[in-house]
Parts: structure tokens; C-alpha cells; sequence
């Protein structure tokens, strides 16, 4: 099971941890059009994180991440709404 944890505005909406039923490695790319899915004001339809949203798997920033990049059952997801402010 993918232990995903939500911070900032996205805790607030959904709720800080969230569990997948992930019992086999997926590509990077499959499991963010899953999130797409399941937290649509973060995600595009692609998969890909809206502005000011940043997705770490096992603290590594997951745009330096090959999308064909496999994630394990045991990884531990953080994505991060990022506020700016002027």
C-alpha cells in the first residue's frame, strides 16, 4: 500500500493521509494520473501537478523522476500546495 501524505490546502480539503490499494509497483506516470483522479484541483487530467503543487516519492522531487520510473507498494508520497505570497 502507497502511503500518500497531503500538506497545506490539499489536508484541508481531503484529509492529511490517504492510503492506496496499490499492491504491485506502477509506473510514476500511472500512479499521478491516479492522484488526478482522486484530487482533481491539484492534478490535470494528465497526471501532472497544477501550479504550485509539488509531488515528492520517498524525498525525491518527482519531476527529476523518469515517468516510466517504477513506485514500490512501500513508498511514501508527500505532495505540497505551495503558497506564494507578494
Amino acid at each position: 500500500m502507497v502511503e500518500v501524505i497531503l500538506v497545506g490546502g490539499l489536508a484541508e480539503r481531503y484529509g492529511e493521509k490517504h492510503v492506496l490499494e496499490i499492491n504491485t509497483s506502477k509506473p510514476l506516470s500511472e500512479l499521478l494520473r491516479e492522484f488526478a483522479k482522486r484530487f482533481p484541483d491539484a492534478f490535470e487530467p494528465s497526471g501532472e501537478p497544477k501550479p504550485g503543487i509539488i509531488v515528492f516519492i520517498n524525498g525525491v522531487d518527482a519531476r527529476l523522476m523518469d515517468p516510466g520510473q517504477e513506485v514500490s507498494p512501500s513508498s511514501r508520497i508527500h505532495i505540497i500546495q505551495v503558497y506564494h505570497g507578494g
